[in-house]
C-alpha cells in the first residue's frame, strides 16, 4: 500500500524587533495514508492561510505541526476518515483554523493541541457539512488573553467517541463551544484564571454531559442543553 511522508522543517533566525521570518508552507494533498510533519521555528511563519490553506483529501492521516514564535498562523482543511492531528503551538499572538469534514464526512478524528503564549486565536471545526461519527478533541491552552472557538457536529451514539476536553491556565481567556448533532456529547473543561468568559452549547437526541471545573473570579459562564 502507498503511503505518503512529508518531513518539513524550517528554522531562521532575524536580529531586530520587526524582523520575522516568513516561512510558508502550502500543500493540496489528495490520498490515503499520509504522514505529514511540519516544523517552524521563527517569527511570522505560514502553515497555510485563508485563501490557501493545507488541503487534505484522504483517509488515514496522520499530521503533526509545530511552531515556535510569534505571529505564526495554521490554516488547515481536511476531509477524510482516521485522522489523526497533533498542533504544538509556543508564542504570543498566534492564529489557529482548523476544519475537518466541510465538504466530506469524517469519521473516527483525533485532535490533540496545544497552544502556550497570550493573545492566541484558535478555530477548531469538525463536521462542518457533513456530521463525522466519532471525535476527540483534546486541547491546553496557557497563557492570558486567549480565545478559542470549538464547533462539533456528530452523529455518534457511544458516550466515550465523544469527548472534548479543555484545560485554559491564565486571565481573561473566551471560551465557545457548540456541540451539535445526534451523538451524545461529552465535554470537559477546567479553567484556572479571572474574567474569563464561557459558552455551551449543546444538542442532539442523545444524551449530553458537562463537566467544568472554574478556579477564579468574575467568570462569566452560559450552558445550553438542548435534547
Amino acid at each position: 500500500m502507498f503511503k505518503s511522508i512529508l518531513y518539513i522543517m524550517m528554522s531562521m533566525l532575524w536580529i531586530g524587533s520587526n524582523a520575522y521570518a516568513q516561512n510558508a508552507v502550502y500543500i493540496d494533498q489528495i490520498g490515503e495514508n499520509l504522514t505529514l510533519t511540519v516544523v517552524q521555528d521563527g517569527n511570522g511563519n505560514e502553515a497555510g492561510v485563508d485563501l490557501a490553506a493545507i488541503s487534505l483529501d484522504g483517509d488515514d492521516a496522520t499530521v503533526a505541526i509545530n511552531q515556535a514564535g510569534d505571529n505564526n498562523e495554521v490554516v488547515l482543511l481536511a476531509d477524510g476518515n482516521d485522522m489523526a492531528l497533533d498542533l504544538d503551538q509556543i508564542g504570543s499572538n498566534n492564529v489557529t483554523d482548523i476544519n475537518l469534514g466541510e465538504f466530506a464526512g469524517s469519521n473516527d478524528v483525533t485532535i490533540n493541541a496545544s497552544l502556550t503564549g497570550g493573545s492566541n486565536t484558535a478555530f477548531i471545526n469538525v463536521g462542518d457539512t457533513v456530521a463525522t461519527t466519532n471525535a476527540t478533541i483534546d486541547l491546553a491552552v496557557i497563557g492570558d488573553s486567549n480565545i478559542v472557538n470549538i464547533d462539533e457536529n456528530s452523529s455518534a451514539s457511544s458516550l466515550d467517541t465523544l469527548v472534548t476536553d479543555v484545560a485554559i491556565t491564565g486571565d481573561s481567556n473566551t471560551f465557545d463551544l457548540a456541540h451539535t448533532g445526534a451523538g451524545e456529547h461529552d465535554t470537559i473543561l477546567s479553567i484556572t484564571g479571572d474574567t474569563n468568559d464561557v459558552d455551551i452549547s449543546q444538542s442532539g437526541i442523545n444524551a449530553t454531559t458537562v463537566d467544568m471545573a472554574l478556579s477564579g473570579s468574575n467568570s462569566t459562564v452560559t450552558v445550553t442543553v438542548d435534547q
